[in-house]
């Protein structure tokens, strides 16, 4: 005789072992806890067969367990962890870009809620005015200033590095106001 053998806390069908004899009656078989004679059904895909100790029998359940989804309108990700459970309605299963800020899932694909510039999130006037700020830092433009100073004390007139770095400032200024305007972000906002 064949016995199946279930979780004994999920129900889950597990295996399917020969029974032992009962020693003391040599016709009959023993049948341990958490196992029965019932044969559970074939099952298919995310379905998985549960051993229903009130309705002594078998039923079929969803089983997506360590199945990854995430969130259409945040991107969050979350884990199903139990049997049962089922991908929530505003859910994917594909990730989000990495590199998006407010993911949002439209039509069939991930878009970018946030504003970016420069490949940093930028929803305000301040913050792109801070990004254009730090790459004019990055220029490293104060040992061309004080040369320029120098030049100028001396009258050499001006420097052709300070109209170098003038002509790159300018750019990242005007970079800047036309990402403002294309974005409708507002001074002061």
């Amino acid at each position: 005789m064949i016995i199946y053998n279930y979780d004994k806390d999920t129900g889950e069908f597990l295996n399917a072992k020969k029974a032992r004899v009962n020693p003391k009656k040599l016709s009959d078989y023993l049948t341990p806890a958490f196992a029965t004679e019932q044969k559970p059904p074939e099952v298919e895909g995310n379905k998985i067969v549960i051993f229903d100790k009130d309705l002594n029998g078998w039923k079929i359940e969803d089983d997506y367990r360590g199945l990854a989804y995430f969130d259409k309108n945040t991107g969050e990700r979350f884990v199903i962890e139990k049997i049962g459970e089922k991908l929530k309605s505003n859910a994917v299963t594909t990730e989000p870009p990495i590199e998006f800020f407010e993911p949002k899932y439209q039509g069939k694909k991930w878009v970018e809620k946030a504003k970016v510039y420069k490949g940093k999130k930028a929803n305000n006037s301040k913050e792109v005015d801070n990004i254009a700020r730090k790459e004019i830092n990055d220029l490293d433009p104060f040992p061309i200033m004080i040369s320029t100073i120098n030049a100028l004390v001396m009258g050499e007139g001006v420097p052709q590095d300070w109209t170098a770095l003038h002509e790159a400032i300018t750019e990242i200024y005007n970079e800047a106001d036309t990402y403002k305007s294309n974005n409708n972000i507002n001074k002061g906002k």
